[in-house]
């Protein structure tokens, strides 16, 4: 397994499922193509303290991967043709954070089981959300951390917050943490152009790897 091999299975996924209904359907469709490449895999594997989204096996190592799924409010074909909407997650600051945050967990359970023969692992969001590949054309308190390709990444702090370098919304914190390296965020790859979505701008879905 390596991150051209997992994106060249996402991206097949496309042409049966141009859009999930939720994070679960997407975690549920990418562990069962998995399978149909040969790879063993675990759902929701406890390891060093967490809880992975997915545990590939392959040729005696292991591979950990964390799942993002957020979309906006978008139209779209139920199981029995009947039109739904997609979940409206929004704040996409919170987004990249929790996408940087599965980075970090993933270092993390590297860095605790250097006996379990974990070769590598990967972060990976799937959206509809334009505002998280794009950069923003105003600095964010979220600036530091932004996910648009080649931007550099090696700490996740929150830029001018009552609370810098972390941030507190209602009663949920989101605090600060460091990375082990430098990141540079690589291209994001197209998934699909969301067939069987109603509302045609919001139907482009991107897909974005993070390698650990």
């Amino acid at each position: 397994m390596n991150t051209t091999i997992l994106n060249q299975i996402i991206r097949r996924m496309s042409t049966s499922r141009p859009y999930f209904y939720s994070e679960a359907d997407f975690q549920q469709n990418l562990a069962n193509e998995l399978r149909k490449a040969g790879y063993t895999v675990f759902l929701e594997y406890p390891l060093g303290g967490y809880h992975i989204d997915i545990i590939l096996e392959d040729k005696g190592m292991f591979y950990p991967i964390e799942l993002k799924y957020k979309t906006c409010l978008t139209k779209c074909l139920d199981l029995f043709k009947n039109i739904i909407s997609l979940k409206n997650h929004g704040a996409s600051d919170l987004a990249r954070y929790s996408l940087w945050k599965d980075v970090y967990k993933i270092e993390q359970v590297k860095a605790k089981c250097r006996e379990e023969r974990i070769s590598e692992g990967y972060a990976v969001i799937l959206t509809n959300d334009k505002k998280l590949w794009k950069m923003k054309a105003s600095s964010g308190i979220d600036r530091l951390f932004e996910l648009f390709q080649s931007h550099q990444v090696n700490k996740v702090e929150w830029i001018g917050t009552k609370y810098a370098p972390d941030y507190q919304t209602g009663k949920t914190w989101y605090r600060a943490f460091p990375l082990s390296k430098i990141y540079t965020v690589p291209q994001w790859n197209d998934y699909s152009t969301g067939v069987g979505l109603t509302n045609k701008p919001k139907m482009n879905f991107k897909f974005l790897t993070i390698t650990v």
